[in-house]
């Protein structure tokens, strides 16, 4: 079976696709995206519009790399400049209205 873990960082979006037999993983593809969620509002805990929609641009590319390599369940975790943002639930929502990824925030 195959499992996706998002790293949804400030600054980037980290993807890592393994596949998980019993106890072994082996790494099937790994990519990043650059996003600057914080730029332009990081001092004002806000996601900004520009920021926001690459943030969501970034996942839909994810979103189509996860169906081309047979994804069963996806883990993303949403960090920082998500966790401290005003708007967070606005981009969490999107984010899944969008895709289907549920983000967890940590």
């Amino acid at each position: 079976m195959r499992y996706a873990i998002i790293d949804l960082g400030t600054n980037t979006f980290n993807l890592l696709i393994a596949e998980v037999k019993g106890i072994q993983s082996r790494k099937i593809f790994g990519t990043k995206e650059v996003v600057k969620l914080g730029q332009g509002g990081i001092t004002r805990n806000i996601i900004p519009e520009k920021p926001f929609l690459r943030g969501i641009q970034a996942l839909v590319k994810y979103k189509k790399i996860l169906k081309k390599h047979r994804v069963v369940k996806v883990f993303a975790f949403g960090t920082s400049a998500i966790r401290d943002a005003k708007n967070r639930k606005q981009f969490v929502q999107a984010a899944f209205r969008k895709t289907g990824i549920k983000i967890n925030i940590i």
